[in-house]
């Protein structure tokens, strides 16, 4: 299993002394004297102000070293990010580069793991499966409830992981492959057909290719830290923890494989297809951007902020998007999902689902 972590020889480098960045080793010199003078001097209001004044050079020196790569990297300049002066005591007019808050931020996919896996900023790890769906349109009631209760057994058991997120994916999109099995296998059985049988054929796959389209299903299961994890994070003096992620990684992994049973032609998916769909659910009309592993992937999918028309509609690039939230749609007929299954629009339908504590 190799782990794609971050690397200082990606990113900007601080200045600092023995590996100690310059922020660090700054608010550790001005805390080392505060907490002597705390101790020394006898007046009680000082020795007060001075050990809170360390405790908080400590604090901010934490705050530095947990964060040290956290400097920005060259294509996220590129992307818009701002190199602005930062006044500080060694240098008050030089250049730093400052982190100011972009889009992109508030996307926590971080790197690859491992084969299948996608690791988060939390140190939560994501594993994607895309299977065949439900084919329950011509389902009787008695069938589409039997096969809903399969399903709610199934959710119940996975319950028992408290730290767990399950996202189910619809996408509709364009789809002209069967189109063109069409034309060829006419051609394949039809050498040389009549000139006026060719018109025709070519006439009704030029009509149906204006309507084509072909439904997808995957899914998403994420397992985020647990309690323990995160009180860890919380001390800890750093943000990524491999130990967490690879722990992580390997517990959605087993859980993704030991419900394959449950799903119609399930296959799991590597980091790569799921990055593919993420393109392409995006952006539906454009080709899929390719990513590189040695930087963020919120920073090369999430580059720009979209667009709001009127509170009505997004838009990123040429592309508008109509967006939905449905709130207590348990309440809604178990058809109600089938109407969008058969429109002529791209559609993207997301449902998130997470265990909730009923005592």
């Amino acid at each position: 299993m190799v782990l794609k972590m971050d690397t200082m020889e990606r990113r900007l480098d601080q200045k600092g002394f023995r590996g100690i960045p310059q922020t660090v080793f700054f608010y550790l010199v001005i805390f080392v004297p505060c907490l002597a003078i705390s101790i020394i001097i006898p007046v009680i209001l000082i020795k007060i102000v001075l050990l809170f004044a360390g405790l908080g050079m400590l604090a901010m020196a934490s705050y530095e070293w947990k964060n040290r790569h956290d400097y920005m990297v060259r294509k996220t300049l590129d992307r818009g990010t701002v190199i602005k002066k930062l006044k500080t005591f060694f240098s008050p007019t030089k250049n730093k580069y400052v982190s100011k808050k972009k889009y992109s931020d508030d996307i926590s996919l971080f790197h690859p793991i491992g084969e299948h896996g996608l690791y988060h900023d939390d140190n939560s790890v994501s594993v994607g499966f895309m299977w065949s769906g439900d084919h329950n349109y011509l389902e009787d009631d008695a069938d589409l409830n039997a096969r809903l209760k399969v399903k709610i057994s199934l959710l119940n058991q996975l319950s028992s992981h408290k730290n767990i997120t399950i996202e189910n994916h619809f996408i509709r999109r364009r789809d002209e492959s069967d189109v063109d099995k069409y034309i060829a296998y006419h051609k394949k059985t039809y050498a040389s057909p009549p000139q006026i049988v060719d018109d025709i054929k070519h006439k009704i796959a030029a009509l149906y290719r204006e309507y084509a389209r072909s439904n997808y299903v995957f899914s998403i299961i994420t397992i985020e830290r647990n309690n323990i994890q995160a009180v860890s994070d919380f001390l800890s003096l750093t943000k990524i923890k491999p130990s967490i992620i690879k722990e992580n990684y390997t517990e959605v992994l087993a859980i993704a494989k030991s419900i394959s049973g449950e799903f119609d032609n399930e296959k799991i998916l590597t980091y790569e297809q799921i990055l593919y769909l993420i393109e392409s659910i995006k952006l539906p009309f454009s080709a899929p951007a390719q990513h590189d592993e040695r930087y963020r992937l919120n920073e090369q999918i999430a580059i720009d902020k979209p667009e709001n028309i009127d509170n009505k509609l997004l838009k990123i690039d040429d592309t508008y998007y109509g967006v939905v939230l449905l709130q207590n749609y348990p309440e809604l007929s178990r058809r109600w999902f089938h109407k969008f299954c058969d429109g002529l629009l791209h559609t993207h339908v997301c449902q998130i689902i997470k265990p909730k504590d009923r005592d």
